[in-house]
């Protein structure tokens, strides 16, 4: 009898680990999944702010290839100043 107390015992403290395990496991799935869609939209910031950087790159080299050289510093001023007004230096 007494051995079949200690087995059962040690089949309770087997699931309840087993339990423990599957409850951290879905947690730590929760949290890889919260990680991962906030990663996902510091990332389709990033790509934004790229794009808005490129196309203004683009511009600068049209506009200085296209306009007289006398306009030359106020269209570069124009677009430092519009870098520094889509986002910050960070």
């Amino acid at each position: 009898m007494l051995f079949l107390a200690v087995f059962c015992g040690f089949l309770a403290e087997y699931q309840l680990e087993h339990k423990i395990e599957k409850d951290r496991e879905k947690q730590y799935i929760r949290s890889f999944e919260e990680d991962l869609d906030n990663d996902i939209l510091d990332l389709d910031g990033q790509i934004s702010l790229c794009q808005i950087y490129g196309n203004a790159a683009d511009s600068l080299t049209y506009c200085s290839n296209t306009h007289k050289r006398k306009n030359l510093p106020e269209i570069f001023i124009i677009f430092f100043v519009l870098f520094i007004a889509v986002a910050p230096l960070q």
